[in-house]
């Protein structure tokens, strides 16, 4: 719908005075997501901006994986920008060391800057020489809609129509989406299955403590887990 009926940009090429729709998602969680959300644009011909943090307790932009996907990001014409978390440390200037490693890992320059979590502390920092996507001139209540908690407080399909007469943004998050379409809960049993085989292919072929007493267990264990997941969220015990 936006490649057919909207002009619809990254952060990077936005100017002052220009409408249309800033197309943004902040990866919160997992970057192969982020990669998998980026073909689908890809398929429409559409261009968006990919905020990454370089300070995420879920995954690691340095590894040699992220590095390959964000280049892959800019090669297809993809913005990469900062994802940047102000709580932690006091370092006030730390965006501009993130930026400039976060620059050397994507191979593209960052320009753009995208807060944290800033609702929850109510504070909107801008950063000097850099856009940000809670610039007052393009972040208001009226012009900006994000899907987050997998949840819009408006219809997505009415809230577009304003591009045409002022600049907007609509934010995703790639981690709340599956492939298949099957919902939250199979997004994230996704993520959980990667990333366990992730610290099996790391330790079970070199250590014999990990592969005799540990991955047996664990293994076992989220089996059983992922047994009592309802298919249907809404028949949950405790749906919350």
């Amino acid at each position: 719908h936006l490649s057919q009926s909207h002009s619809c940009f990254p952060l990077g090429d936005w100017e002052d005075g220009r409408n249309g729709v800033l197309l943004r998602q902040d990866v919160d969680l997992d970057l192969l997501q982020a990669r998998n959300f980026a073909n689908i644009q890809a398929e429409e011909g559409l261009r968006s901006t990919f905020f990454v943090l370089l300070t995420s307790d879920c995954y690691n932009a340095l590894s040699r994986e992220s590095r390959a996907i964000l280049r892959s990001l800019v090669r297809d014409g993809f913005e990469i920008g900062l994802h940047f978390d102000p709580t932690v440390d006091d370092d006030r200037k730390r965006y501009l060391k993130e930026a400039e490693q976060l620059s050397l890992v994507a191979g593209e320059e960052i320009r753009s800057i995208s807060l944290h979590n800033p609702t929850s502390r109510g504070e909107f920092p801008l950063f000097p020489d850099f856009l940000n996507a809670y610039d007052p001139r393009i972040f208001h209540p009226d012009r900006y809609l994000s899907d987050s908690c997998q949840s819009w407080k408006h219809d997505p399909w009415q809230f577009v129509k304003k591009s045409g007469e002022c600049i907007i943004q609509l934010l995703f998050h790639p981690c709340h989406y599956s492939l298949d379409g099957r919902g939250y809960r199979d997004a994230f049993k996704s993520y959980l299955d990667r990333h366990l085989d992730l610290v099996d292919s790391s330790f079970r072929p070199y250590n014999a403590n990990f592969r005799q007493q540990v991955f047996p267990h664990l293994k076992d264990s989220y089996l059983r887990l992922c047994e009592t997941f309802p298919l249907d969220p809404s028949k949950a015990a405790h749906p919350e």
